[in-house]
């Protein structure tokens, strides 16, 4: 598991797309499995191992989801510098003719 992420990790400027998600997705549900099956879960009384499985489920999903984000790179947020300026007269003339 922890190859493919590094795996991932080091193709994240290569390589674009859903490829990355599909192996982050695989290294996470072998981690999945190993996180449900430790002896925390297991070895919990039976009132509390709901709760562990999804205390373990939550911290599966939001680690591989924070490094999906980080290596997908971030999006262009809209500036509102370039908004909040009017346009100059001359490029408002040249659109209007």
């Amino acid at each position: 598991m922890l190859a493919i992420v590094i795996f991932v990790l080091d193709k994240a400027g290569r390589l674009k797309g859903n490829w990355l998600l599909a192996l982050l997705f695989i290294g996470s549900s072998y981690d999945l499995f190993l996180a449900l099956g430790n002896s925390w879960v297991t070895g919990s009384p039976e009132k509390w191992k709901l709760w562990r499985c999804a205390v373990m489920f939550c911290v599966v999903g939001f680690t591989y989801s924070g490094i999906a984000i980080w290596i997908s790179g971030e999006t262009e947020k809209p500036s509102s510098h370039h908004e909040s300026q009017p346009l100059p007269t001359d490029v408002l003339t040249f659109r209007c003719q």
